[in-house]
């Protein structure tokens, strides 16, 4: 490794998290380093996110890696497959595409509070509608 990857290294591995987040791919930071078309894609697929930290990784990692120059200017080269539409009494568990709006559920569609320590799911969608409540909610 040569003194100048140790940066970019960083900013990769800053990367994996929020690409794993928005774009639902699991970015392998060795197979960036090595194969100029992988990097294109993903820096491509970064430049699209709705996160501006992870564009200004993308920018930042494009501009001091030679075998990704050209990956600012392209949009990615793989088209992102439509994700299956499924829906569980009213609640939108498809994963979210580069392209949804990060909009909050409208009434309507707000999942049913989680059951509490003391009501224990008996059906495997309460389980789900649970398991949803809470990583929105932010307890990961």
């Amino acid at each position: 490794m040569s003194v100048d990857e140790r940066p970019i290294i960083n900013y990769l591995i800053r990367m994996v998290v929020p690409m794993k987040r928005e774009f639902q791919r699991q970015l392998d930071v060795s197979q960036f380093l090595h194969d100029p078309d992988y990097a294109r894609r993903i820096l491509g697929e970064a430049m699209t996110s709705q996160d501006p930290r992870l564009k200004e990784f993308a920018t930042y990692i494009a501009e001091r890696l030679p075998h990704a120059q050209g990956a600012a200017t392209r949009p990615p080269t793989r088209a992102v497959p439509p994700a299956p539409q499924t829906l569980t009494q009213g609640v939108d568990v498809r994963p979210a595409t580069h392209g949804d709006s990060r909009a909050q559920p409208s009434p309507a569609t707000q999942p049913q509070k989680p059951p509490t320590s003391a009501q224990a799911p008996s059906s495997e969608e309460e389980l789900l509608l649970a398991r949803v409540e809470r990583y929105r909610t932010g307890l990961r």
